[in-house]
């Protein structure tokens, strides 16, 4: 940058005789001030617009975990509905069979067999037992889904027991939440 003490006087004519003194030396100085002043506000705000980032990007992954615990929930409560419909459904086809039945069956009799091809074997059938799931694994996460087998012994897993782990996983949760935002 110039010194303010260079001064040189240059000696401008216009079109009505007068004579304008121009000291280069300030012009300088301020073109390069100026220069200086457009760098420090484009770096501004460039902090500025990574900050922006930063914070939507902190938002969004809050919300993130927010919502896959909302739908990991919701799949497991999901899950216990549909163990409770399967349970349902058994007791209902045993019904249904008592009701389709004729009142004296003999096993060996042919009509029986012929009426038994015309009732459907049971009122409910699985195609699909899967529920949406959300998996966060190394800063990503992964929207996909989880097989429930409904055949499952009932020691091992019970409407009741699935809430239960579901209630614990959302109260980690908050909790891993709560420390996040205090840090």
């Amino acid at each position: 940058m110039s010194n303010k003490n260079d001064i040189i006087s240059v000696t401008i004519t216009g079109l009505s005789n007068n004579h304008q003194v121009v000291d280069l030396a300030s012009l300088r100085y301020d073109v390069a001030a100026l220069a200086e002043y457009e760098g420090t506000l484009a770096k501004l705000q460039k902090q500025r617009i990574r900050h922006n980032f930063r914070c939507e990007f902190e938002q969004g992954i809050q919300e993130l975990s927010w919502l896959m615990e909302h739908i990991n929930t919701l799949s497991a409560q999901l899950e216990t509905e549909m163990f409770k419909f399967q349970q349902i459904a058994v007791k209902t086809n045993k019904a249904y069979w008592g009701i389709q039945l004729p009142p004296k069956l003999k096993s060996s009799n042919r009509e029986n067999l012929k009426l038994n091809y015309r009732i459907p074997h049971s009122i409910w059938q699985i195609q699909s037992s899967i529920v949406p799931v959300i998996v966060k694994r190394h800063g990503v996460f992964f929207l996909t889904t989880k097989t429930v087998d409904l055949f499952l012994p009932s020691q091992q897993t019970t409407p009741k027991k699935i809430t239960e782990e579901s209630q614990k996983r959302r109260q980690n949760l908050e909790c891993w939440l709560l420390k996040n935002q205090q840090l």
